[in-house]
Parts: structure tokens; sequence; C-alpha cells
């Protein structure tokens, strides 16, 4: 092989250090490239779920408020059962906004899972607002409704795991 390489002409033995050069250049850059196109593209994943995320700690944040004046009205606490009616008109429409935001993810499980959350839900507060449940029933279920809410997964590849 040296042999081979010592006939060559010096400019031709200069472009041959240069094509084993741009070789050894080229692996390590496209290993980085696609790392870093990966690292990008998990940044903007995570980007388009914040608006869903803060939309559902909003919600998880105004159940928990709702469970406390629940529980006081339902406790004897008459003076509650208004601030109570007001916030789970807020929570309400919390879910509207959760739903709107979550839509944007194109995660039809996520929507379905908020579904029977909000289905849960209704259910609840109907029964607050009518005086069926008992305080620590109430408790009980708004504990639980949180849980699942907190339970809601963002995160597109591990929904459908």
């Amino acid at each position: 092989m040296n042999h081979w390489i010592g006939n060559l002409k010096f400019s031709r033995k200069f472009v041959l250090i240069g094509c084993i050069a741009f070789a050894m250049f080229l692996l390590p850059t496209a290993l980085l490239m696609r790392g870093t196109l990966a690292d990008i593209q998990t940044a903007l994943q995570e980007r388009r779920g914040l608006a869903p995320a803060r939309e559902l700690l909003k919600l998880l944040q105004l159940t928990q408020q709702h469970r406390g004046l629940s529980a006081s009205m339902l406790g004897g606490t008459e003076s509650a059962a208004a601030p109570r009616q007001a916030k789970q008109v807020e929570v309400e429409a919390s879910f509207g906004r959760a739903k709107q935001a979550l839509a944007g993810l194109g995660d039809s499980t996520l929507g379905q899972r908020l579904d029977s959350i909000q289905g849960d839900w209704n259910t609840l507060a109907s029964g607050v607002a009518g005086k069926t449940l008992r305080g620590a029933d109430s408790n009980r279920l708004h504990v639980a409704l949180i849980e699942r809410d907190e339970m809601l997964d963002l995160d597109p590849s591990s929904a459908s795991a």
C-alpha cells in the first residue's frame, strides 16, 4: 500500500487525506445532528403540552376549591351555598377550556378520558347541589375525581400504552 500512495502525485495525496478527514468529520456530525433534531422535537412536543397542562392544573385547583365549599355547605353552613354554586360554574367552564386545549394535541384518547372525568363530575356536582350526598361521601368522591384528573397523562406515547 505504501508503494501505491508513494506513486501518487502530491496533489492527489492531499485529496486522499481530505477525503479521509471528511469521512471522519461526517459520521460524528451526522450523529450530533440526529440527536439535536430529536431534542428539538421533544422540546416542541413539550411546548405543545404546556397549555393543556395549565388548563388541567386550573381544573384541579377549582375542583379542590369546590370540594372545600361543598364540605362546608353539606356540613350545614348555608352561606357556602352561593360560593359553591359559583365554583361549580367555574369548574364546568374549566372543563370546556381543558377540552379545547387537549384538542390541540390531536390525541382523541385524552379527550375521551377527560369526557369520562367530566361525566363523573356532573354526577358529583348534581349530588352536591341536590344535597343527596353526605359531606364525607362528597369529599371521598371529590378526591377520587381529583386523582383521576391527576392521572390524565399528556404524553401521547404513554397514553396509548
